[in-house]
C-alpha cells in the first residue's frame, strides 16, 4: 500500500510540470522546487516504509502515507490552477509578470477591482 502511494505521489509531482510548462527553454521542464519535492517524497516514503516493518505499525504508516498523498495531490492541483489560470476572474497574488510560475504566498484576490 505504501509503495502504491509513493508511486502515485511521485507521478503527480513528476507529470505536473510537463503538463503546465510545455514551452520552457532548455531540455527539462523541471525547476529546483520540483526536484526537491521529489527528493522529499522519496525520503518520507522510505521512512514510512521502514516504520511499517515492525508489527502493528504498518497500518499507521499506510494512513500517514495516504495523508501525504492527499496533501501532495491538493498542492499539485493548486499549482495547476495557478499555472494554467483556470479560475476565471480570480488571480493569485504574486503571479503578475512571472507567468504563474513563481512568487507569491498563494492567496487569492478578486479580479473585479
Amino acid at each position: 500500500m505504501i509503495a502504491a502511494e509513493f508511486v502515485a505521489a511521485s507521478l503527480l509531482v513528476a507529470l505536473t510540470p510537463i503538463a503546465t510548462r510545455p514551452n520552457t527553454p532548455g531540455l527539462s521542464p523541471y525547476v529546483t522546487r520540483d526536484m526537491s519535492k521529489l527528493l522529499g517524497i522519496g525520503l518520507l516514503y522510505f521512512i514510512l516504509e521502514l516504520t511499517a516493518i515492525p508489527s502493528g505499525w504498518g497500518r499507521v504508516s499506510a494512513w500517514l502515507g495516504g495523508l501525504v498523498l492527499l496533501t501532495v495531490g491538493l498542492n499539485e492541483a493548486t499549482n495547476i490552477v495557478r499555472d494554467l489560470d483556470l479560475l476565471a476572474g480570480i488571480r493569485f497574488k504574486g503571479s503578475g509578470d512571472q507567468g504563474g510560475l513563481g512568487g507569491g504566498q498563494g492567496g487569492l484576490e478578486s479580479g473585479n477591482g
